[in-house]
C-alpha cells in the first residue's frame, strides 16, 4: 500500500503550471439594458450584411468569422473589463527552449529535495534502531 502511495506522488510531483493567456470580459450585463441591446443588434447586422459576400465560404470558416464580428461588435458596444489576466511569461523571450530548462531546473531541484529528505529519514531510521 505504502508502494503505491509513493508511486501516485511521484506521478503528481512534477507537473508544470500551465501559463495563463489574456482574458477578456465583455460586459454583458449592458445588454439587458434596451437601448445598448438595440445598438448592438443594429451594429451586428450592419457587418453581418457586408459577410453576404462570403457566400462561397465554407460552413467552419464562416462560423469563425460571424463570431469574431459578434465578439468584435460587442465589445465596442459594451466594453471590455480594463482588468485581464495577462501573464509575465506570456512574452516572445519565454520561448519554448526556455521553458524547457526552466522545468527541468523544477523538476532537478525538487528531485534533490526528495533525495535529501529520503537520506534524512533513513539515517534517522538508522539511528533509532542502533539505539535500541
Amino acid at each position: 500500500m505504502v508502494f503505491r502511495i509513493k508511486a501516485l506522488c511521484q506521478r503528481r510531483r512534477h507537473h508544470a503550471k500551465l501559463v495563463t493567456t489574456e482574458l477578456e470580459r465583455i460586459k454583458v450585463v449592458k445588454l439587458q439594458d434596451q437601448n445598448v441591446k438595440g445598438k448592438c443588434v443594429g451594429r451586428s447586422k450592419d457587418s453581418l450584411g457586408e459577410i453576404k459576400q462570403y457566400d462561397c465560404l465554407e460552413l467552419d470558416k464562416l462560423g469563425k468569422v460571424t463570431k469574431s464580428v459578434l465578439v468584435d461588435e460587442a465589445k465596442k458596444v459594451c466594453r471590455v473589463n480594463k482588468k485581464t489576466n495577462v501573464s509575465k511569461k506570456d512574452n516572445e523571450r519565454w520561448n519554448f527552449e526556455v521553458k524547457k530548462v526552466i522545468t527541468e531546473k523544477k523538476k532537478a531541484s525538487l528531485d534533490l529535495l526528495s533525495a535529501n529528505a529520503n537520506h534524512k529519514q533513513r539515517a534517522n531510521t538508522k539511528k533509532g534502531h542502533l539505539e535500541r
